[in-house]
């Protein structure tokens, strides 16, 4: 029972493995189908760019390259926020199935936990402002990920998974003597661990494709800064990758 009691509780400690690279807003942004504003910088889809609402003065080339990266950035904000909304979602149903099988749907720890999940959802809604199409993203300390799962974050499921620790000796009453608890619980670890695995194997894959159009983005940013004089010091993404295996991106508006 001891196994089995172990087994649950590390099942609901689900990790996503985030995309390898490091990619920040340096700057808060809104972007919609037909603009990109960020401070008192205007881009518009058909390349053109004004400063305080004059004009800034393009060639064909310069006009053509920030077309393409309005084009990019138009992309990336709406799978960003994809990403960081569904992983939480992945992270949410790993945790509430675990509890609510081990204890109860109504049970303490899945209430908090709940709670937990809940809290996370509306810091990244105060983070991002999404209607019709328009998305605002908001300056911030702390990047995505870390501002829903951050250590307040962990504190709380730390605590409702260590209160709940006090309720094994019921766990073990039910797996001696309830018919077919322990069965149960390890068909459910089972069939769970099939189930993260290949959610969170499709938002790693769609995290990489995320990271190679931030690195798109950065590099069109980059020959603005370099061949548009009224750019020079215009800087919104900061990409870098990571070398490790296996690493957290911090995605942020910092």
């Amino acid at each position: 029972m001891g196994l089995l009691w172990v087994s649950a509780l590390s099942l609901a400690d689900t990790r996503v493995e985030e995309p390898q690279c490091d990619l920040h807003f340096e700057q808060s942004l809104t972007v919609d189908k037909s603009v990109l504003e960020v401070a008192d910088l205007r881009f518009s889809t058909d390349g053109s760019v004004t400063r305080a609402g004059k004009p800034v003065k393009l060639n064909r080339d310069q006009q053509a390259l920030s077309a393409e990266y309005v084009g990019e950035v138009q992309a990336l904000v709406p799978e960003l926020l994809a990403l960081v909304r569904d992983a939480m979602k992945l992270v949410a149903r790993a945790l509430g199935e675990t509890f609510s099988e081990l204890f109860g749907h109504d049970s303490d720890v899945a209430v908090k936990t709940e709670y937990a999940l809940n809290v996370a959802s509306q810091k990244l809604d105060e983070r991002i402002q999404q209607k019709d199409g328009r998305y605002h993203l908001s300056h911030g300390e702390e990047d995505l990920f870390s501002e829903a799962f951050g250590e307040e974050f962990d504190q709380a499921v730390e605590e409702a998974a260590s209160e709940s620790v006090g309720t094994g000796m019921s766990l073990v009453w039910r797996a001696l003597f309830e018919p077919g608890f322990a069965d149960r619980m390890e068909k459910f670890g089972e069939r769970m661990e099939v189930e993260m695995k290949e959610a969170a194997e499709n938002v790693e894959a769609r995290g990489d494709i995320m990271c190679e159009r931030a690195r798109r983005t950065a590099a069109l940013e980059t020959r603005m800064r370099e061949t548009i004089p009224e750019l020079a010091h215009y800087r919104l993404v900061r990409y870098q990758e990571e070398k490790a295996e296996k690493v957290s991106a911090r995605i942020s508006a910092n």
